[in-house]
């Protein structure tokens, strides 16, 4: 939802507890954007956040005002990153990647409380389960085929985890897909809304599931994890779940680009009290059925209602 005057919309968004508003003179940007990220308040001000218990979180945690600004000849896109620092950019994609790139890093620096990893998170309700490895392992295609299930997303791309909490403070980015996974998703759920998103450096596209077709936790809510899983797409190989102790788990956490942040002596005591925390789990699946299969069953097995 936004409100517009003297032809910019704003909208605002939730990440990480962390609330952001954006101002941009391109409806279809702000269209785009909406599809990663989903736009939550009204044209009164912060009566959803209000209402979801998220005004504890963003009293201290207010992300700066972001800009995207179309120039009428059509020749670039001006950025000001956080109130300050002015990229342009030649193109709508381009601006659209900035934007996602910069709100991922803005909620981290300023979510300093949390451990943060790369990967996504979805609860069934008493069972929360991670997702967590590097890129092009189908982390984000195993969420929304969950997600058709009826689980319902806690985090995608970013997880921030509060360790002294042992809570998961929701970052509530859309699934974005590759191209060559859309078949097997549609496979899956046939109904899944997928659009268009943009179209990255290296000329690839991507897709997302529009955010209205799954549940989304309250952005004031919190989920306690109580599974990691470290998946790996292998079409090749037969699909296989594999129990991992304390050390293979901390192993996995700091491999490199799995943890975002400097890997400070704090941090990674902090990891080690995750990994000595939670069942952790490799995974290996050939097929996306066959993942989601086995992260049921092992839900199951817990003794979780399954959906």
């Amino acid at each position: 939802m936004m409100k517009r005057q003297e032809g910019q919309s704003c909208a605002i968004f939730w990440l990480a507890g962390c609330k952001v508003e954006l101002r941009t003179n391109s409806a279809e940007f702000l269209a785009r954007l909406s599809q990663l990220y989903y736009a939550r308040v009204s044209d009164h001000g912060d009566q959803n956040g209000d209402r979801n218990g998220d005004r504890a979180e963003s009293a201290r945690a207010q992300l700066p005002t972001f800009s995207v600004h179309h120039t009428s000849n059509g020749a670039e896109w001006r950025v000001i990153d956080a109130g300050s620092q002015l990229h342009v950019k030649p193109n709508l994609d381009e601006a659209l990647y900035k934007v996602d790139r910069s709100f991922g890093a803005h909620a981290a620096t300023r979510r300093g409380d949390c451990v943060h990893l790369h990967g996504g998170a979805m609860t069934n309700g008493r069972q929360t389960l991670l997702l967590i490895g590097p890129p092009r392992m189908g982390k984000s295609t195993l969420l929304a085929g969950l997600a058709s299930l009826g689980f319902v997303l806690v985090s995608e791309e970013l997880i921030f985890l509060d360790v002294a909490r042992l809570s998961l403070i929701p970052f509530q980015r859309s699934f974005l897909l590759r191209e060559d996974v859309l078949a097997s998703l549609r496979a899956f759920w046939p109904a899944a809304a997928v659009c268009f998103s943009h179209t990255k450096f290296d000329g690839k596209r991507r897709y997302v599931v529009d955010p209205a077709s799954y549940r989304q936790l309250s952005p004031g809510a919190r989920a306690k994890p109580s599974l990691l899983f470290f998946p790996r797409y292998a079409p090749e190989e037969r699909t296989r779940l594999r129990a991992l102790d304390p050390a293979e788990v901390l192993e996995r956490l700091t491999q490199e680009g799995m943890n975002l942040e400097e890997r400070t002596t704090e941090r990674l005591c902090a990891l080690i009290d995750v990994a000595h925390a939670l069942p952790g789990y490799e995974l290996t699946m050939a097929s996306l059925e066959e993942g989601v299969s086995s992260i049921r069953a092992t839900l199951a097995s817990c003794g979780a209602p399954v959906p």
